[in-house]
């Protein structure tokens, strides 16, 4: 799921940069559907509501985009990639009682 403030600037880089609602979509993991709808409440907004206070961060650049749809992807595989190896992990012999490798005819 993604945060109201990640589909606002999704949809106001999709609004400055030009590109196709299926471009920008498939680089932030968004579909083109949601991402029409986050224009469409983008641009309902009065002017007031879409200024940011200066405080906040600046809105994603193009170049910054594929970076964070990647990290994304990667936040969502790490529990599972974590629960894998604290599975293996219970399934290994305790310390101590390591069992001794073969190690052939010497």
């Amino acid at each position: 799921m993604f945060t109201e403030e990640y589909k606002r600037q999704a949809a106001e880089l999709l609004v400055s940069s030009g590109r196709s609602i299926r471009a920008v979509g498939k680089e932030l993991g968004l579909r083109g559907s949601v991402l029409r709808r986050c224009v469409e409440k983008l641009r309902q907004e009065p002017a007031s509501a879409t200024r940011r206070p200066s405080t906040q961060a600046a809105p994603m650049s193009a170049d910054q985009a594929p970076e964070i749809a990647r990290l994304r992807e990667e936040n969502e595989r790490m529990p599972i990639e974590r629960d894998i190896l604290k599975s293996r992990s219970r399934s290994l012999p305790e310390r101590g009682h390591e069992l001794p490798l073969h190690q052939g005819p010497s």
